[in-house]
C-alpha cells in the first residue's frame, strides 16, 4: 500500500521514543560524548534513510525532500521528549543525552525551546508536509520556519559556547538544524525576493544595568542563554522553577508589568510586521511589465486609432 509523504515522515518519526529508549539502557554511555555523538549521527543517517527508499519504490514529486524533514520532524519529538522529562513527566528517555550530550538543555532556557521545537516547529513541519503532498506553495510557513529554526539553533551555539557548560562532540549534531533551513529559506526567496532579519544586542548604559536590576535579572544569569536571547524561550525561562531564585523574574507588581509589556512587544510587533507585509504582498499585486506595456498600447489604440492605422501601414510596407 502506497502512503502519502507525510504519513512515511511521521510513522518515521515515531521512532523516536524507542530509539531514545533502547540507547538510554546503554550503561555509562553518558560518560562518552564522542560516542554520543556517532550513535546520534547513525540515528539521524537511518531516519533520512527510510523515507529516501521509500521515494526510490514510490517516486514522488521532484524537489519534495521528505527525508530531510524526516529528520525535522524526528528531532522536534525528541526535544518534546527532552522538555517533558526535565519536568518529570516523561522518565528514561534522554537522560544520557543531557549528561554527555548537550547538558544546557537541562536548564529552563533548554526545556522552553524544547517545547517550542515539539510544538510549535512539529506543526509547521506538518503543514508543509501537507502542502509538499497536495503540490501546493509553502513559501509563507517555509520562511517562518526557517527563520525560527535558525534563531533557535544560533541561540543554542551561542549559548553552549559562552556558557559554562561547554561543548561537547554532540553541539556538532545542530549542523544539519542550521545548514538546511539557511537552505531552505534561500529555495523559497528565489520565488520572490524579501526577506526579514531581527537581531539584539546589549550595552552598559546605566539604564540598562538599572533595568537588568530592577526588571529582568535573568539578562545576566550565568548560563549566558539569555545574553543571545530568542524570546519565547527568555520569557519562558524567567518563569521556570529551575531557573535560579536570583535570575527569576522579581514578584513587585511593577517588575512584572514592564516584563511583560517589554517582552510581550519584543515577541508580537515582529509577528505583526510580517503578517502585514504578507497581507501587503496580496492587496497590491504589481504588473508584470510586459502586462503593463500591452494596457499600454490598448489605451493608445483607443485614443489615437488614427496614429494606430498609420503605425500598421507602415509595418505592412
Amino acid at each position: 500500500m502506497e502512503l502519502s509523504g507525510t504519513a512515511v515522515v511521521l510513522l518515521t518519526s515515531l521512532l523516536a521514543l524507542p530509539i531514545m529508549y533502547s540507547v538510554n539502557l546503554v550503561p555509562n554511555l553518558s560518560a562518552h560524548p564522542l560516542s554520543i555523538f556517532i550513535v546520534g549521527s547513525v540515528v539521524l543517517a537511518f531516519i533520512f534513510l527510510i523515507p529516501f527508499l521509500y521515494e526510490r519504490k514510490y517516486p514522488r514529486k521532484k524537489g519534495s525532500m521528505y527525508s530531510v524533514w524526516s529528520i525535522f520532524t524526528f528531532a522536534a519529538l525528541v526535544d518534546i521528549t527532552i522538555a517533558l522529562e526535565n519536568e518529570g513527566i516523561a522518565h528514561n528517555f534522554m537522560i544520557f543525552y543531557m549528561l554527555g550530550g548537550e547538558p544546557y538543555l537541562k536548564t529552563s532556557h533548554g526545556t522552553m525551546i524544547n517545547f517550542f521545537d515539539g510544538i510549535l516547529h512539529f506543526t509547521m513541519n506538518v503543514i508543509i508536509l501537507r502542502a509538499i503532498d497536495r503540490g501546493e506553495s509553502y513559501r509563507n510557513v517555509g520562511l517562518y520556519w526557517a527563520g525560527s529554526i535558525v534563531n533557535s539553533v544560533i541561540v543554542l551555539f551561542l549559548g553552549a559556547v559562552i556558557g559554562h557548560f561547554g561543548v561537547k562532540w554532540s553541539v556538532l549534531l545542530n549542523v544539519p538544524y542550521l545548514t538546511v533551513p539557511i537552505y531552505v529559506a534561500f529555495r523559497l526567496l528565489q520565488e520572490q525576493r524579501w526577506a526579514y532579519m531581527k537581531a539584539a544586542l546589549g550595552c552598559v548604559e546605566t539604564v540598562t544595568k538599572l533595568f537588568i536590576k530592577n526588571y529582568e535579572p535573568y539578562l545576566v544569569d550565568p548560563v549566558a542563554f539569555p545574553k543571545v536571547q530568542g524570546q519565547f524561550a527568555l520569557m519562558g525561562a524567567q518563569l521556570h522553577h529551575s531557573t535560579s531564585s536570583a535570575s527569576m523574574l522579581p514578584s513587585t507588581r511593577e517588575a512584572r508589568v514592564v516584563f511583560w509589556v517589554v517582552n510581550l512587544a519584543l515577541m508580537l510587533i515582529p509577528q505583526l510586521f510580517a503578517f502585514y507585509c504578507y497581507q501587503q504582498s496580496y492587496d497590491s499585486p504589481v504588473k508584470s511589465p510586459v502586462k503593463a506595456g500591452l494596457e499600454a498600447d490598448e489605451d493608445y489604440t483607443i485614443s489615437s486609432p488614427n496614429r494606430y492605422n498609420l503605425r500598421r501601414r507602415n509595418l505592412r510596407s
